[in-house]
């Protein structure tokens, strides 16, 4: 970040020291000589009309002198084009004053040469431009002369903003992705750190690619390898935003449309293939990019913290308005920047904002397991106390209804009924610390001990079975005024049984049912049986249908339950007996 900004704040340091100095002229009209054809006049910036094949092709004009300029140091400088050729000044070879160490077959994005203006007023250029690439004929700009040696103020701002902001975006993205990656290897246990590395890896390459070293990795090739990347970057950001939004996996509708996008990259190896190519690619890319600001846009109301989709869909925004900057360079169309490229710097901010975001993550994770140490000390504390009393009004009597307004044990206030079943009701709740919502389940009539144990089993195994698709249990506890209740995850969206209007979906309804089986395989994997599972037991969270399964009352523990820390006390107080039938039958 700091050498981002240090070269930032030199190349504007350096443009406003240098906008006094010197004259600037535009030499937009020339002559273009293409080998085999008659000459024919060509206007600078743009796209010329030469052949898509290897050659040498000139461009000559006559340029006027100014009074000022004559005998004195000037240049002709390029801000922005892919194009390597060498200058010639009434007939004599002139010395680039540019680094192109890394040049192979194309530029690094400027040309700029320099020489001593001749004591008259014209002198004749011969720019000799050698076609090697699809981009060899582009200019985003069109050629100055500039009264200095090197560049003058504004070339020198876009050479060197344009380097800097590349170099910081290399630096900031291979850093972020080599720390996250190293998170995840760590701790496998969230994907969101692996998707990040990911995306902050590939994007890398954009930026790297400007600055020239891929030439030398891959050569000509580059273009190929730079498309494939960045469509697997997209691929990646797309699962790092479905995570942070808890959306659940994307459609795989986009890995058909980022994989028909690397496949459109491998066809760009050929040194001149069709623009097409490259804009199909590019389409692609901006897709994944709209969508994911749209969906940060969708997720914004109803997300706790608000913080995750602001900083996502700002980041990706700042992409979206960057590429009218970098997009005509490579389309050979004039440069709205005067050859300025913003989109090294907006993959420099979305690294620094989503790293911040995951680091920001991670300490309110500590903070929270803060807040559940003080919670269980304090609750160890006051069930001590009150279990006893509760337990023994609640075997001869029944506990009270809740209502909207009624505050649970100082810490849960009741916004409404979700729903009720024979054994009880469950209200969304708000947590008067934070005020996040939850979903409470309330034991309601005579409750008899099977009842009770029930209840708890379903807390136990909620709890120690974590899992994407699992309802969590944030919470249990009993009073002597309502009875015992337990806290879980609160999903906004209904049951499956309430969805009958998406079923025949094919692809929604195969979503749900991976899901389901992902939740049941974690289940299995501990020794639990769920044996209720039926629609109204599988909750699906909005439109992204997120599955989560609930209801772990009846459960049956088998040895590998036991092994893994699930309680069996309850099997021995006669939770099941012989010729009962569980779940729902009917």
């Amino acid at each position: 970040m700091s050498l981002l900004v240090r070269g930032v704040l030199l190349a504007l340091a350096l443009f406003c020291l240098g906008c006094a100095r010197g004259e600037t002229h535009d030499v937009s009209t020339w002559q273009l000589l293409v080998p085999g054809q008659p000459a024919q006049s060509a206007t600078l910036p743009g796209k010329l009309p030469v052949p898509s094949a290897p050659l040498d092709y000139v461009l000559e004009t006559d340029v006027p002198v100014p009074a000022a300029m004559r005998g004195q140091p000037v240049s002709i400088a390029i801000a922005d084009t892919l194009a390597l050729g060498s200058l010639r000044v009434d007939g004599r070879p002139v010395l680039t004053c540019i680094d192109d160490t890394f040049d192979r077959y194309r530029s690094g994005g400027a040309l700029c040469w320099h020489f001593l203006a001749p004591e008259r007023d014209a002198m004749h250029l011969e720019l000799t431009v050698h076609d090697t690439n699809w981009g060899s004929a582009s200019f985003g700009v069109a050629p100055c002369l500039v009264a200095a040696s090197d560049g003058g103020a504004w070339f020198r701002f876009v050479v060197l903003f344009n380097r800097a902001t590349a170099v910081g975006a290399v630096g900031i993205a291979t850093l972020l992705g080599g720390l996250y990656l190293l998170v995840y290897v760590l701790d496998r246990s969230r994907r969101a750190p692996l998707w990040f590395a990911l995306q902050a890896l590939g994007a890398s390459l954009y930026p790297l690619w400007w600055l020239g070293p891929t030439q030398v990795l891959f050569g000509p090739a580059d273009r190929f390898v730079l498309a494939d990347v960045t469509c697997a970057a997209c691929w990646a950001s797309l699962r790092f935003t479905h995570a942070e939004l808890r959306l659940g996996p994307p459609h795989r509708a986009w890995d058909v449309v980022i994989g028909a996008g690397m496949l459109l990259g491998v066809a760009q190896t050929a040194a001149f293939q069709p623009p097409a190519l490259a804009m199909a690619t590019a389409s692609v890319i901006f897709a994944a990019t709209a969508y994911q600001v749209i969906a940060c846009v969708r997720a914004l109301p109803r997300s706790t913290d608000r913080a995750t989709p602001t900083t996502i869909g700002l980041t990706w925004t700042l992409i979206i308005a960057a590429s009218p900057f970098d997009a005509p360079a490579l389309l050979g169309q004039p440069s709205p920047g005067g050859g300025l490229h913003f989109i090294s710097l907006a993959s420099a901010v979305i690294g620094i904002g989503q790293g911040t975001l995951l680091a920001r993550q991670y300490v309110m994770s500590l903070r929270a397991a803060d807040r559940l140490n003080d919670e269980l000390r304090r609750q160890i504390a006051e069930r001590s106390r009150e279990l006893a009393d509760a337990l023994a009004q609640l075997a001869a009597g029944e506990g009270e209804r809740l209502r909207p307004g009624d505050v649970v044990h100082d810490r849960y206030r009741v916004l409404r009924v979700l729903g009720s079943g024979g054994m009880g009701e469950v209200y969304e709740v708000a947590r008067i610390s934070d005020d996040r919502r939850f979903a409470l389940k309330l034991l309601l009539g005579h409750t008899e001990h099977g009842s009770l144990a029930r209840l708890a089993r379903e807390a136990e195994i909620a709890a120690k079975v974590a899992h994407p698709n699992l309802v969590a249990i944030a919470d249990i506890d009993v009073t002597e005024r309502y009875g015992l209740y337990i806290v879980m995850e609160l999903v906004d969206g209904g049951s499956l049984a309430d969805r009958r209007d998406r079923w025949g979906d094919a692809p929604w309804a195969l979503s749900v049912l991976r899901q389901v089986a992902a939740g049941l395989a974690a289940l299995h994997a501990v020794g639990v049986v769920h044996r209720d599972l039926k629609p109204a037991n599988v909750l699906v969270g909005g439109d992204a249908a997120v599955a989560k399964i609930t209801d772990f009352g009846i459960a049956s523990l088998g040895e590998s339950g036991a092994a893994a820390g699930l309680a069996d006390t309850v099997r021995a107080g006669g939770l099941t007996r012989t010729g009962i039938l569980l779940g729902t039958p009917h």
